[in-house]
């Protein structure tokens, strides 16, 4: 039972520890977050960038679906 409390001892102090990092950055600016919604910049516009390859991919799917659509039609 002690071995139990410990890991979870251990685990509590690593995410503690691991939250106070991130907001100590973040507070002196060595993360970028222009907006301060608590995600850096670097991962708003990789999510951007994301969001663009998807909805291309969408769109060539879809012109490949009519494609075929079209071709079975004939």
């Amino acid at each position: 039972m002690k071995s139990i409390m410990f890991l979870v001892g251990i685990v509590l102090l690593s995410i503690v520890s691991i939250v106070v990092y991130y907001f100590v950055a973040l507070h002196k600016g060595e993360i970028k977050d222009e907006d301060k919604n608590f995600v850096p910049d670097a991962v708003d516009s990789a999510a951007d960038e994301l969001k663009k390859k998807a909805k291309k991919v969408k769109k060539e799917l879809k012109d490949v679906a009519d494609a075929i659509t079209s071709n079975n039609k004939k």
